[in-house]
């Protein structure tokens, strides 16, 4: 039984023969195999930029993650939820340090706009060796606003040219499974299409 009435089953009369639209008279599908299909072209622009290489500390600060990620989860069954976020990031600090990485607490980010150096009190929480940013948090669950804390990871990570940052939030008392969120930043982790 055919769902719509408007178009009639059309069968094909042999193998090699590829059913076509009445109306259009266009191919249903393709007839030529995908591996002999070529790439379709992209028009060229002066507003894109083909970005064909990672980002340089992509691969570092994507194996770094699954070693925050535990050392979060260890210092939250530590203390628990409640505590002020001070505490958890200093904590976590110490215990990636321990693990024998370089890390910055507290790292002033600086800002520029054509020339102009502003000196806003703008820090982040957590740098791991040079390419991985950390913004703790500790809010209760039904009071995280993940968008916004990503959005303001994102921009620390453009402002410092990371490829990857984590929202932790250790006031989740599932830590590891809903209380981190990833943040990648765009054109790091694969070839991509960015403006220049």
């Amino acid at each position: 039984m055919w769902r719509r009435a408007a178009r009639p089953p059309v069968v094909a009369t042999s193998i090699s023969a590829f059913p076509l639209r009445a109306a259009e008279g266009r191919l249903r599908s393709n007839p030529r195999p995908l591996a002999f299909q070529q790439p379709i072209p992209r028009p060229p622009s002066a507003e894109l930029c083909y970005n064909t290489h990672m980002h340089p500390q992509y691969e570092k600060a994507d194996a770094l993650t699954a070693e925050v990620i535990d050392a979060a989860v260890r210092v939250q069954r530590h203390f628990g939820i409640g505590l002020m976020e001070s505490i958890y990031q200093k904590c976590l600090a110490h215990e990636l340090r321990l693990a024998g990485h370089l890390v910055e607490t507290e790292k002033p980010v600086a800002i520029t706009y054509r020339g102009l150096e502003l000196e806003e009190n703008l820090r982040l929480d957590i740098l791991v060796d040079g390419c991985l940013v950390v913004e703790c948090k500790s809010l209760d669950e039904d009071k995280v606003n993940m968008p916004r804390h990503k959005a303001q990871l994102l921009s620390y990570m453009r402002l410092l040219n990371a490829p990857l940052g984590l929202v932790v939030n250790f006031g989740d008392s599932r830590l590891g499974s809903r209380g981190i969120a990833r943040v990648i930043l765009k054109g790091a982790s694969s070839p991509d299409i960015a403006a220049p």
